[in-house]
């Protein structure tokens, strides 16, 4: 499960901020929530499956915060604290709008990943 969400995440970031490029910054955090984010799925998994849905909402919460504060950032950055209630309700409205999508899509593209996994070495492993 590891393997597959860092993958996956690293693929969608790749994708969605490349490093190459002015979205650097959104890389970096990207990639620490991405690895955090990984970690604390694939800890769960093995210790509480029933966890499991706590875990997701719960880091579908920090996505969604994440791009908040990127946009609420960018937009102070940009416009000084002028504007900052209607940069946050829209930072707000972008969050759910980027985040989620997003989120699913890491989340969906990790579970492709362990599917084919799976279909190359069996539902029991190497050995079976």
């Amino acid at each position: 499960m590891l393997a597959s969400l860092l993958a996956s995440g690293l693929l969608w970031l790749l994708l969605l901020a490349p490093p190459w490029t002015d979205a650097l910054g959104l890389f970096l955090v990207g990639a620490a929530y991405v690895g955090l984010g990984s970690v604390a799925m694939a800890a769960v998994d093995t210790r509480d499956p029933g966890r499991d849905i706590l875990t997701v909402l719960l880091l579908w919460v920090v996505d969604v915060g994440a791009w908040v504060a990127v946009d609420t950032i960018g937009a102070v950055a940009t416009d000084g604290l002028d504007e900052l209630g209607a940069a946050l309700c829209f930072s707000v409205w972008f969050g759910l709008w980027i985040g989620t999508p997003a989120f699913v899509i890491w989340h969906l593209l990790a579970l492709v990943l362990r599917g084919c996994r799976w279909r190359r070495r069996g539902p029991l492993g190497a050995g079976a």
